[in-house]
């Protein structure tokens, strides 16, 4: 089951990713052409806070990426951090 209608939209928030691929559109409407991407000019890691509008269980994160330098070699997910 899809989580997407109870993240909370207005407050998702992304640190150091570039101005024409926000995070918020991957998650509003998900699809090959939608992508979140670093600004390089800043840093390469992308922090992001996805808060929901009610307690949620997460059983399991999908992520796409693509077969080349530009996929994350690493993922840390913190739970339940109330800001970065």
């Amino acid at each position: 089951t899809s989580l997407n209608g109870v993240i909370d939209l207005a407050r998702v928030e992304c640190l150091n990713s570039a101005n024409d691929h926000p995070v918020a559109n991957c998650l509003a409407n998900p699809d090959e052409t939608r992508y979140v991407e670093s600004d390089i000019s800043v840093d390469h890691q992308l922090l992001i806070t996805i808060p929901f509008t009610q307690p949620v269980k997460l059983h399991h994160i999908n992520f796409r990426a693509g077969n080349d330098d530009t996929r994350p070699d690493l993922v840390k997910i913190f739970v339940n951090t109330v800001s970065m």
